[in-house]
């Protein structure tokens, strides 16, 4: 019987362990990022931001900007003294709460939009109008607005400030009441309501505070035109009087903070 060389044994012998270094390295080397795989750079605004359809609710103050007087005139009429009697109105706020629906496209750190919004507004305006011992007062209160606007911002990260400018629509209710109506056929109260269309512009800032959702700060600056609600009343005397709104325009300020969930 032949026996092996010992050189052959010793060489099948240190085989295995020639391949040893190049497994434990194998066994000891982890890719990046400890999990077998390789992570990504984190995330940053690439554009996305600010580019697409979005939805919320909006809710602030808003007070009447109106500065228009009342004027009552004679008409045959010994309760009311003859010629217009005039007095200045006095301006309320109230709460604002609603909704909001718009479309963002962006190009570069250039953001153009539309968006349409609608609320309930609780703001208006009363004037008197005193004539010997009695006197007449006209309250005129924002019900509802609603506005379709255009929008032009420009965003930095997850910030955007804008400018806005469209048409608003709003419901507008008017009271005209005698304040002593003993002399008067009826109550002495009429109430009329208009839908009256307008102009309105103004500002604001969103931020974006998840990937998904931003808070934001709006103001506007909104003009509806005139409410012409002439009221006319008859005495029991046979007489008769018109109390009459002297051309104001129904102008209203609102800052409301915002909600939004994008969907990009």
């Amino acid at each position: 019987m032949t026996s092996k060389p010992p050189l052959l044994v010793l060489a099948a012998a240190l085989l295995p362990l020639a391949a040893t270094p190049a497994s434990a390295a194998d066994i000891l080397y982890e890719p990046p990022g400890g999990s077998g795989g390789y992570d990504a750079p984190l995330a940053s605004d690439d554009g996305l931001n600010f580019n697409g359809l979005y939805a919320g609710i909006q809710a602030g103050g808003s007070f009447n900007g109106s500065d228009g007087e009342t004027s009552v005139s004679s008409s045959n009429s010994a309760f009311v003294a003859a010629g217009p009697r005039r007095d200045s109105e006095d301006d309320s706020a109230g709460g604002t709460i609603g909704g909001h629906v718009g479309a963002d496209l962006r190009f570069g750190a250039i953001v153009v939009g539309a968006v349409t919004d609608y609320g309930k507004v609780n703001a208006g305006s009363e004037a008197t109008a005193r004539f010997g011992g009695n006197s007449v007062t006209t309250e005129r209160r924002v019900d509802s607005l609603g506005s379709t606007r255009a929008r032009l911002g420009l965003a930095s990260d997850k910030l955007m400030v804008y400018g806005t400018a469209g048409v608003a629509y709003g419901r507008v209710e008017t009271e005209t009441r005698v304040d002593d109506p003993s002399n008067i056929v009826g109550d002495g109260v009429t109430r009329d309501s208009d839908t009256l269309v307008g102009a309105t512009y103004g500002g604001g800032v969103d931020y974006m505070i998840h990937d998904k959702v931003s808070l934001g700060a709006e103001y506007t600056y909104t003009n509806l035109g005139n409410a012409d609600s002439p009221a006319r009343f008859n005495e029991r005397g046979g007489g008769r009087f018109t109390v009459q709104d002297a051309g104001e325009d129904v102008k209203l300020h609102k800052i409301e903070g915002k909600l939004s969930y994008h969907f990009f």
